[in-house]
């Protein structure tokens, strides 16, 4: 990341609820903006600020009703033909859900689930969730366009793209 930050005449803003997270990159990354966000919107950037905003491995945490106020507020603060990156569990992490909640995630293509390991540490939205393609292209179609779905080839975490149509 530090030489992206270098190496581009582009300004570069970072925002999480971890303030550790936030005071490490604040240390390290010189050349970029970062702020300690409260976990519900909205955030402090005026509407239309950014041309691009990319989310890694946040919702994977969130539950419907955070991804929705989320997914609203990166609207708010996209500029109109800006440009949504985020990432998504990908096939290979389906290992980590049992016959259930494999069947759940086929049905209904959402699934959220309490981490026995971080019961008690994170709050319940901030678990572990798992997305199918057309259910995230779906709650993504809400709020943007041209979305486009980038499986990964780890099968780890998938990219998921979408732009903010033109007013």
């Amino acid at each position: 990341m530090a030489w992206l930050l270098r190496s581009c005449d582009a300004e570069f803003h970072g925002v999480d609820i971890d303030g550790d997270a936030i005071a490490w990159c604040t240390k390290h990354l010189k050349h970029g903006h970062f702020v300690t966000s409260a976990p519900a919107p909205p955030l402090s950037y005026p509407e239309d600020y950014f041309d691009l905003v990319y989310c890694i491995s946040v919702f994977t945490h969130l539950n419907e009703s955070m991804q929705d106020a989320w997914l609203t507020e990166l609207k708010r603060i996209l500029k109109p033909g800006g440009v949504l990156l985020i990432t998504i569990f990908g096939r290979g992490t389906r290992e980590g859900l049992d016959e259930e909640g494999d069947r759940v995630l086929e049905t209904h293509g959402f699934v959220h689930r309490r981490s026995q390991k971080l019961k008690g540490l994170l709050p319940d939205w901030y678990q572990t969730t798992w997305h199918s393609r057309e259910y995230i292209a779906r709650r993504l179609s809400a709020n943007f366009a041209n979305i486009h779905y980038f499986e990964v080839a780890d099968g780890l975490q998938d990219i998921v793209g979408a732009k903010k149509a033109a007013h």
